[in-house]
């Protein structure tokens, strides 16, 4: 290991019982990580899906408002049809 990380060994007398008490147990975390894994997936699927909706509603708002600026601008507009000349 200590070659992989390019890193100097330290001594050790060679038996587990010297290291032990550095090491975590699976069980005894597991049930917490678990939760906890859960927990943050959820909020961030719920965070992601807040934010797609506030960003959908907020375009389709100003859609709308740019439409209805486009059909009141319009109506002031005249006829084409009524300013046709005839060539008679």
């Amino acid at each position: 290991m200590c070659h992989i990380l390019g890193i100097q060994p330290e001594v050790n007398d060679g038996h587990l019982n010297a290291t032990k008490h550095m090491l975590v147990t699976s069980r005894d975390t597991q049930g917490i990580n678990i939760s906890q894994n859960v927990f943050t997936g959820l909020s961030a699927v719920a965070g992601f899906l807040v934010l797609v909706f506030i960003m959908m509603m907020s375009y389709k708002i100003v859609k709308n408002r740019r439409k209805e600026k486009r059909s009141e601008s319009s109506k002031d507009l005249p006829d084409k049809n009524c300013d046709k000349q005839t060539s008679f």
